[in-house]
């Protein structure tokens, strides 16, 4: 199934701008870490390994979030499984994400504090 999904997407031009825009790499560069992050964390919810693929984890979702703004989506999907899949009280399964939380805080105030982002670009 995995297999099939890539072929959908190398046959879909629709992200050409980002590889072919020197400039767009960036969202590919996301995107990849993003699906890092959510590889490693959903490995460390089964493994004897926890903590060290949950700092992977962890890395990987900075580097997202470092590399494109919309790298602070892959949070949206950590919370999806956390709400949905994951078993255990409500108040547990969110508590496991507060070191996601604690660097998009983060990243959010600096990137606002240096004046990174899209707002006033002009773009939007």
């Amino acid at each position: 199934m995995f297999g099939l999904a890539a072929l959908f997407y190398a046959a879909n031009g629709n992200h050409a701008m980002s590889v072919g825009w020197i400039s767009g790499r960036n969202t590919v560069l996301a995107a990849t870490f993003g699906l890092l992050a959510l590889l490693w964390e959903l490995k460390a919810i089964e493994s004897s390994r926890r903590w060290t693929l949950r700092v992977l984890a962890l890395l990987a979702y900075g580097c997202a979030l470092l590399s494109a703004e919309f790298g602070a989506s892959t949070a949206a999907y950590l919370l999806s499984h956390a709400l949905t899949m994951r078993h255990g009280r409500l108040f547990h399964r969110l508590g496991q994400l507060w070191p996601y939380a604690a660097i998009t805080v983060v990243w959010y105030v600096t990137r606002g504090a240096l004046g990174y982002g899209a707002e006033h670009s002009g773009f939007y």
